[in-house]
């Protein structure tokens, strides 16, 4: 059985790579680090989701969240902001710092977050969420809760 069919399942549609406006219009970026050029390949029709799905399991991400008094530095209390969409409900992350303070400003209630990698988010994230990188910039990849369980599957997460 390949890659596809076993992170997706057998009559799956692959996720596309979605435009969601959260507040406001969608920025440009100009894609750095290799995550970010994975993402824009995937929306070009130049690169496999599977490639971009190891690469957010290896990433270093920045998922917001309101204030967390109860957040441990092991992460244990931490509570994402979640964001719904029509789609679902997803968890915002970022590639940097940076692209979410952009965001924050926007409309985002996020007093804080924490940098983590994505198997780390991937892993945690509960059944019923998704996970949303870049949202609010044009190169935005949404993956479904479906898709992130047959992810901890597939990296044995």
């Amino acid at each position: 059985m390949g890659f596809l069919a076993r992170l997706f399942g057998k009559g799956d549609a692959v996720p596309q790579v979605q435009q969601v406006r959260v507040g406001g219009q969608l920025r440009e970026m100009s894609p750095e680090g290799e995550l970010e050029r994975s993402i824009v390949a995937l929306r070009a029709g130049q690169a496999e989701i599977q490639e971009v799905a190891g690469l957010v399991v290896k990433a270093r991400v920045f998922v917001p969240s309101p204030q967390n008094p109860d957040a441990k530095p092991d992460k244990t209390g931490f509570k994402p902001v979640v964001v719904e969409l029509p789609e679902g409900l997803f968890v915002p992350a970022y590639t940097s710092l940076a692209r979410a303070e952009v965001m924050h400003a926007q409309n985002l209630a996020a007093a804080s977050g924490i940098e983590t990698e994505g198997a780390w988010i991937v892993k945690n994230l509960p059944d019923d969420l998704g996970l949303y990188i870049n949202p609010g910039w044009k190169s935005c990849l949404m993956l479904p809760a479906v898709t992130l369980a047959r992810m901890r599957e597939h990296f044995d997460l």
